[in-house]
């Protein structure tokens, strides 16, 4: 991480050798290793209250490459282990994701997230608003529109083109 003028920019590299051979193969042409790999940045604009924006890509090497492969690539018990795990994080290897936040007033925020495959052009939009109602308590509603193509015949045609539109409700409590 650093501070680059007004902006803070942020990496992590992670090298992987694993047992076991993966499904769609490994980093230079060794199926044993793989790499994961994140690098974004933010900034706060000066506009009213300031608008903060982030913007990250996510390379997954446990990821499968293309989404139409998912069946198949889930029969594979290793790939299994590993999506259970949470070592896949994203369905691909590919992930882009922009997310603005902007107050609108001393207990209201608003928000916007896009994250898409630059594989096929699929995505996710998710606007958000956060209510913080007292020091210990806040309430969070998100709406997930996806885009892309929808699956066919029990098939994958995109990564996110399979995910249904949904609304995401939290009410937390600190203490």
């Amino acid at each position: 991480s650093a501070v680059l003028g007004d902006a803070a920019i942020h990496g992590e590299l992670g090298v992987f050798r694993t047992p076991e051979r993966q499904f769609d193969g490994g980093l230079f042409g060794d199926g044993h290793i793989v790499a994961k790999a994140v690098f974004g940045g933010s900034y706060t604009f000066s506009v009213g209250r300031g608008l903060t924006m982030l913007g990250e890509y996510h390379y997954n090497g446990f990821g499968i490459k293309d989404a139409e492969d998912t069946t198949t690539a889930f029969s594979d018990s290793t790939l299994q282990a590993r999506f259970f795990r949470g070592d896949l994080q994203v369905l691909g290897r590919h992930a882009l994701a922009v997310q603005t936040s902007y107050p609108v007033a001393d207990a209201w925020t608003t928000g916007l997230l896009l994250m898409m495959s630059p594989v096929d052009g699929s995505g996710l939009a998710s606007p958000s608003v956060n209510w913080s109602i007292s020091d210990s308590a806040s309430l969070a509603m998100s709406v997930f529109v996806p885009w892309g193509p929808s699956p066919k015949d029990g098939q994958l045609k995109s990564e996110y083109g399979g995910s249904s539109t949904s609304l995401f409700l939290q009410l937390n409590f600190y203490f």
